[in-house]
């Protein structure tokens, strides 16, 4: 999958895949949540893994969420209207809980 964000100044380009992504009782009428598992690549090595469950109405979620090794290059063109800093390099890393209400 090839995105684009072409908001900021300097558009920003991202790349994700392969995209494996697995739902479980998935319902379209939405009686229940499901469970959803995502396993991509992000950038050149970047990798970004979420699992849990997943409510379409009331929107809700709560996943387990790790990234490793995303180039944070990628974020220049959101920090530059703000402040004068030229990010040469970094790696994100995390282990996040997300509790989306």
């Amino acid at each position: 999958v090839h995105l684009a964000d072409k908001e900021p100044k300097t558009p920003v380009a991202l790349d994700i895949g392969p995209l494996n992504l697995n739902l479980k009782n998935f319902d379209s009428l939405n009686q229940s949540p499901f469970s959803l598992t995502l396993d991509t690549g992000i950038g050149k090595q970047g990798k970004l893994t979420a699992s849990g469950d997943v409510n379409l109405s009331p929107i809700g979620a709560k996943l387990k969420v790790t990234t490793k090794d995303i180039d944070l290059r990628v974020a220049q063109a959101y920090i530059d209207p703000f402040i004068r800093l030229e990010l040469r390099s970094g790696m994100l890393g995390s282990d996040l809980a997300v509790n989306l209400k």
